[in-house]
């Protein structure tokens, strides 16, 4: 189990975790269980059929589209983070492995449609 740090930590670290994998057998992390692939649909649809809290997912990913496509997604929080990382220049973010930089919020626009556009300046180094 990884070292809980703060109240965030100790919680995590409580809570049962469940990682869908073809390949992991045995993950190493407390109380986690792995599901295979072929699975998901069915398990992640047994887990939400039990009392309890919340089911949280993070990250986005092929998992996610699954939980979209067959209606087990219930609320969606997309976290914009002001720091961008990476290797080279700005013109080579979405390529880069060791380019860092890091922003504040300037401004932002919430439209009625549920569109949200934030506005970020770079920091001073």
């Amino acid at each position: 189990m990884e070292e809980a740090t703060g109240d965030f930590g100790v919680r995590m670290n409580s809570l049962p975790h469940y990682v869908v994998s073809d390949s992991l057998r045995k993950p190493g992390w407390g109380d986690t269980t792995a599901i295979p692939r072929a699975e998901a649909v069915a398990e992640i649809t047994k887990l939400k059929e039990q009392d309890g809290q919340d089911i949280l997912q993070y990250g986005f990913g092929p998992v996610t589209r699954t939980l979209v496509e067959h209606g087990l997604l219930d609320e969606l929080r997309l976290w914009i983070h002001p720091v961008l990382v990476g290797p080279r220049g700005t013109d080579e973010l979405l390529n880069a492995d060791e380019f860092s930089a890091t922003f504040e919020l300037s401004d932002t626009k919430v439209f009625t449609t549920g569109v949200i556009i934030a506005t970020y300046v770079p920091t001073a180094r």
